[in-house]
């Protein structure tokens, strides 16, 4: 939705609080956007016991555009919290609402608005450059999954592919010791292979004292259709590292999906060998396992893959798992079941996992679902979750 009244952009800024000087207000296009969600949980627990309660994510984006060029994004969390009760004290250090502050306006919590992300983008010598604050993924979420990052980035097309080169800050101590940062960079190329897409990402960490130093992700990707299925092959290595991902770590992931008039049918396999990484927010099919990207995190999540074995050498993890989606008028459906199989530290095991999701449109952007997911096996535990969403 474009804000065109100066008045009313004078209202945004002012909810931003004038961090947007490098843009030309008075030339600028604006887009301004909203989003909810609201998720009730109910999450079986090892001991037997339910642990449940309700979340709710808000949030507000302005986008500017200048006529020199230049583009601000930004969002701003108005609320990310669990529903605590009247006196909204944070529960992680008490029991509740229970505590010494009471009355429905209390910031006991923190309830206020808090920087999602915030970057300006603008062309340089032929390169768009990004600073600040940003959205960070990797192809499939395999290794990073929907994260922020303060980060500098360049990117060109080059002879059609695009070349991407990235700076992030992922740790900063004491400004006047460089000794105690970590940080992070990567190298991207994208384009077409053939018939295909594809992309490479090479990257690793700086640290003198966080044990990731001289770590070092390479991780081609392609994706294309052959025999009418559209393929997705992904391999990460990760190794190198001093203190952590010390050895030579994998991760695979192929997947295949094929579309029977308004039926999705997709199949995967995913392995994570001698500890390869795996974010939080990979798609496993399933509700429970994975699924919770780094930013979002899901209520309903029970267990992680790649989280069993991840840095460990000889400990493997693999998963199998199928899906079948479709809708029917303003419905949508999903079920999905899936084979897990795990080593690590604290011991090995398995669990099949199985899935149901069903989501109905009740407004235009406005979806109201239901997810139910089991581990059966080891783990033997099941969550579902409501979930409102919407947009506007």
């Amino acid at each position: 939705m474009k804000i065109i009244n100066k008045a009313t952009k004078k209202i945004v800024l002012g909810s931003f609080v004038g961090v947007l000087s490098m843009v030309n207000i008075a030339s600028a296009d604006v887009v301004f956007k909203g989003d909810a969600k609201i998720t009730g949980y109910s999450v079986e627990q090892a001991s037997g016991d339910n642990a449940s309660g309700f979340d709710q994510l808000f949030g507000i984006s302005a986008d500017f555009t200048g006529s020199n060029g230049m583009k601000f994004k930004s969002r701003i969390l108005l609320s990310d919290t669990k529903w605590e009760g009247d006196s909204h004290t944070n529960s992680s250090v008490g029991n509740g609402t229970a505590g010494n502050v009471s009355g429905p306006s209390s910031n006991a919590s923190a309830d206020t608005g808090v920087l999602d992300y915030a970057y300006v983008q603008f062309p340089m010598y032929g390169w768009t450059v990004r600073a600040g604050r940003q959205q960070a993924n990797s192809s499939l979420c395999l290794f990073t999954c929907d994260d922020r990052r303060d980060r500098i980035l360049a990117m060109k097309t080059i002879n059609g592919y695009t070349v991407i080169g990235l700076y992030d800050k992922r740790v900063e101590g004491a400004l006047n010791d460089s000794s105690d940062d970590l940080d992070g960079w990567a190298m991207v190329v994208v384009g077409k292979l053939g018939r295909f897409m594809s992309d490479l990402t090479i990257g690793g960490w700086i640290s003198d004292t966080h044990g990731l130093d001289e770590a070092l992700i390479i991780s081609p990707h392609v994706k294309g259709e052959v025999a009418g299925v559209d393929l997705d092959l992904m391999y990460a290595y990760l190794g190198g590292g001093e203190g952590a991902f010390t050895d030579h770590h994998h991760s695979i992931a192929i997947r295949g999906s094929k579309q029977f008039g308004d039926i999705k049918l997709e199949g995967q396999y995913v392995a994570s060998i001698d500890g390869g990484l795996f974010a939080g927010g990979f798609d496993t099919y399933s509700s429970v396992l994975s699924n919770s990207p780094d930013h979002n995190q899901s209520a309903t999540l029970i267990k992680k893959f790649g989280g069993v074995a991840v840095g460990q050498k000889g400990k493997d993890e693999t998963l199998l798992a199928t899906r079948v989606s479709g809708k029917v008028g303003n419905i949508s459906l999903a079920g999905a079941v899936g084979y897990w199989d795990y080593e690590g530290a604290s011991g090995d095991g398995s669990d099949a996992f199985y899935d149901v999701k069903v989501g109905v449109e009740v407004l235009k952007d406005t979806t109201l679902s239901l997810t139910y997911g089991a581990l059966v096996g080891d783990t033997d535990r099941a969550a579902a979750g409501i979930t409102l969403k919407t947009s506007f």
